[in-house]
C-alpha cells in the first residue's frame, strides 16, 4: 500500500513547477517567484507549495502554464492570426447580413482549413484563409459599388 507521501507526490509535479518557474524568471530570483505564486494561490495563508491544498497546487500550475505558453512568441503570433480570420470571416458575413457569431465564424474556418478545432489550424493555413477572406470581402466591396453605379445610370434612363 501506497504512503500518502507517494500518493500526494503523483498528485503534485514539481519538476514541472520548478521547470516553469525557470521558464518564467526574468530577471527575478526563482525562490522570490516561487513564493508570489504560492502566496497568491493560497491568498496568502503559504509560500510554501509543500503547504497547498492539491487543488490550490493544480490551480496554479495550470495558471502557470497558460502564463508561459501566452508569453511564447509562437503563441502570439498564432493569435494575431486567428483574429485576422476572425475579423476577415466576421466582415465578409456583416456584408451579406448573415449571422456573425465566434461559433458560426469558426466553423466556417475549420471547414476551410479541414479541421474540427479552430485553434488547431497551422499558422500557413490561417494565413491563408485570412487571404481567401480578404478578397472575397475586396470583390464584394467592388461588386456593391458598381452595383449602385448601374442602379443610378438605370435610374437617369427612366
Amino acid at each position: 500500500m501506497k504512503t500518502q507521501n507517494e500518493q500526494v507526490s503523483r498528485t503534485r509535479d514539481y519538476r514541472t513547477f520548478y521547470a516553469l518557474l525557470r521558464e518564467m524568471r526574468g530577471g527575478v530570483p526563482e525562490d522570490e517567484l516561487k513564493e508570489t505564486w504560492v502566496s497568491n494561490y493560497t491568498n496568502g495563508r503559504t509560500t510554501s507549495a509543500q503547504e497547498m491544498t492539491n487543488v490550490e497546487f493544480a490551480l496554479m500550475l495550470g495558471a502557470m502554464e497558460l502564463h508561459v505558453r501566452e508569453t511564447d512568441p509562437k503563441f502570439v503570433e498564432l493569435n494575431k492570426w486567428r483574429k485576422r480570420v476572425m475579423a476577415a470571416i466576421g466582415g465578409w458575413l456583416k456584408s451579406r447580413n448573415r449571422t456573425e457569431n465566434a461559433a458560426v465564424i469558426k466553423a466556417i474556418a475549420c471547414r476551410a482549413a479541414g479541421k474540427d478545432d479552430f485553434n488547431k489550424i497551422p499558422l500557413n493555413r490561417l494565413r491563408a484563409i485570412y487571404g481567401e477572406w480578404c478578397g472575397k470581402n475586396k470583390v464584394s466591396v467592388e461588386t456593391v459599388g458598381i452595383m449602385k453605379e448601374f442602379e443610378g445610370s438605370l435610374a437617369m434612363m427612366n
